[in-house]
């Protein structure tokens, strides 16, 4: 009975230990097994959305936004639909070659990646051009193209996208400018800025562009390019390759011509000079290059379009040693053409010479003006001052006006007055006034004898200005007229109060 006791005991042990290691095994297994689930939904979330992508990206090419065309030389990217939505950039990775050998080659002369966000020409070496090409995008879209093909949209109704676009080809590479463009492709001729796209045209028309172009690099030098030739992208016919007017004739497909300038390669002599010739030195931007102009300078710069700044705005010259002339910018000319604007751009032909002439108009003056303390011992119509006692009289020294807050207001500014040194003021028409009046020593009495034998007794005299000069001569009016050097003298005396005695 007790063999049995114990055998049923061991059986509930090895039983509750069997379901103890189902449960601490089988949760986590259940935990992971359903996270792994949950990933699963997830990378398909993400693969589904990189699909759809993928796709809408192909589709907006298909529908012409941007579309992408391959001539012999470059590769197109326009945008011809512009009511798709919603509006796509292409990211390059990888642009593919077929090589001479049958291999397809990266074409590594490129910076990837290409964002391509409007209008843009890439330029392909020579070693690439007339052989397919491969495209591929950020999301692994492949675009295969071969020379004078595209993918985007083709009209059915005998009507096509017409664009053109402006550059300058330099040994680095092509640089994208803008430009006049006339035309009458609408009808009537009007005036565009390239690049400029035209939406289902058909016909014959005219467009003319400019024979220079040019393009400011950061710098400030102006890079200046002569009209060469035009690049046909499409289907269409000019009337000349080289002309920059030219007769256009579609063909019921799109077309994109490029304005294509070479860098011209010449100089011009020029003569900088300063208007009038005592304004000096003056400083000058030519093309991102400074010059210091005293009164003529001779340089050799690039011809072409040149990009003019005026530094030196306003100065001031010394004429003698109370006189400064004040000069401001007026104007600059080129050969008979002005410009008010101190930073400009013009156009200078090839092998010609020019003359800058820099004007200056002498608008102001400073002159030294001498502010000068004075005083008078008596008003005139006072013979003598007693005080009583007598000494509190001699506690006052008049030659210090500074020292008891006397001092003289011209406009706006105060003045400390100096008889030795001049204040060099700007003309003008000035009011002024004393300030500041000196209370005096009181007594008990101030015995004033007036020069009618009169005797007048008061408390409280101040010392405060009398007179007013210029250039000695007494002046009563409210304003002093600034046009020459001049000598301000304020002539101070005893007063009683604010009134003269």
């Amino acid at each position: 009975m007790k063999l049995r006791l114990n055998k049923a005991i061991s059986s509930s042990i090895a039983l509750l230990m069997l379901v103890i290691v189902i449960v601490v095994v089988a949760i986590p297994m259940m935990e992971y097994i359903s996270t792994i689930q949950q990933e699963g939904v997830s990378q398909s979330a993400l693969v589904n959305n990189y699909v759809y992508l993928k796709s809408l990206q192909s589709k907006q090419v298909e529908y012409g936004h941007p579309a992408i065309y391959y001539g012999n030389s470059s590769i197109l990217f326009y945008y011809t639909n512009g009511t798709f939505v919603p509006p796509t950039n292409i990211t390059i990775t990888k642009i593919l070659y077929l090589s001479s050998s049958g291999i397809w080659t990266n074409l590594t002369s490129l910076k990837y990646p290409l964002t391509v966000t409007t209008f843009t020409n890439i330029t392909l070496p020579p070693y690439v051009q007339g052989r397919p090409i491969i495209v591929v995008t950020s999301l692994g879209n492949l675009f295969f193209l071969t020379p004078m093909s595209s993918i985007g949209p083709y009209s059915t109704s005998g009507k096509g996208g017409f664009e053109v676009a402006t550059q300058i080809y330099e040994s680095s590479g092509p640089i994208t400018v803008s430009t006049n463009l006339t035309t009458n492709i609408d009808g009537s001729y009007k005036n565009f800025t390239t690049p400029v796209a035209f939406v289902n045209q058909t016909g014959t028309f005219s467009i003319r562009i400019p024979q220079y172009v040019y393009y400011v690099e950061r710098n400030g030098s102006v890079i200046t390019g002569v009209f060469r030739n035009w690049i046909e992208l499409g289907q269409g016919i000019l009337n000349s390759s080289t002309s920059n007017e030219v007769t256009v004739t579609l063909e019921g497909s799109p077309l994109v011509l490029i304005g294509n300038y070479s860098p011209l390669n010449a100089q011009d002599h020029v003569t900088i000079q300063v208007n009038p010739s005592q304004v000096e030195p003056v400083e000058v931007i030519i093309d991102g290059v400074h010059y210091t102009i005293s009164g003529t300078k001779n340089l050799t710069i690039p011809a072409g379009f040149v990009n003019f700044t005026v530094v030196t705005t306003s100065l001031n010259y010394t004429i003698s040693r109370n006189i400064i002339e004040h000069f401001e910018y007026q104007f600059t000319s080129v050969s008979g053409r002005s410009f008010s604007s101190t930073s400009f751009i013009t156009f200078l032909n090839p092998d010609t010479h020019y003359s800058f002439i820099v004007s200056y108009n002498n608008d102001y003056n400073y002159y030294g003006i001498y502010i000068e303390y004075s005083y008078i011992e008596y008003p005139y119509n006072v013979t003598c001052i007693e005080p009583d006692p007598y000494y509190y009289y001699y506690y006052f020294n008049p030659n210090n006006p500074q020292e008891y807050g006397l001092y003289f207001q011209l406009g706006n500014n105060l003045y400390s007055y100096s008889n030795s040194t001049p204040y060099y003021i700007k003309s003008g028409n000035y009011n002024y006034s004393a300030i500041g009046i000196y209370f005096g020593q009181t007594s008990q009495n101030f015995y004033v004898y007036f020069t009618n034998y009169q005797i007048a007794t008061f408390k409280g005299l101040t010392w405060g200005p009398y007179e007013y000069y210029v250039n000695g001569t007494p002046i009563s009016s409210d304003y002093i007229d600034i046009n020459s050097p001049l000598s301000i003298t304020v002539v101070y005396t005893w007063t009683e109060g604010y009134n003269k005695l």
